[in-house]
């Protein structure tokens, strides 16, 4: 079944939607795609009480790709995003890791 992993960012601190969409995400992206993962999409609200800033999220084909994903990345790679996390935002998101059942 699908895995999708999702990052929410509650409301209530600047974020910077262009440094996170344009520098942010597309190395993230490539490094989950030798796992599998596709379907990236970033969402923003459209009403306004939803309790997001934005809603970040892509699907890896499964479990056991999701884990190969975690495992066999590089710790650079996670000081680099951790480093890069304070350019657009000082909200700590939400992490939500979900199964597609049906």
């Amino acid at each position: 079944m699908t895995i999708t992993v999702m990052s929410m960012y509650p409301k209530g601190a600047e974020f910077n939607l262009e440094y996170y969409t344009k520098v942010h995400k597309p190395p993230i992206y490539e490094a989950m795609k030798p796992f599998g993962f596709s379907n990236p999409r970033i969402m923003v609200p459209k009403t306004e009480d939803n309790p997001y800033e934005i809603i970040s999220m892509g699907d890896f084909p499964d479990w056991e790709s999701f884990e190969r994903y975690k495992a066999e990345t590089p710790a650079s790679y996670w000081e680099e995003w951790r480093g890069r996390a304070k350019n657009f935002t000082k909200i700590v998101p939400i992490q939500v890791v979900m199964e597609t059942t049906h």
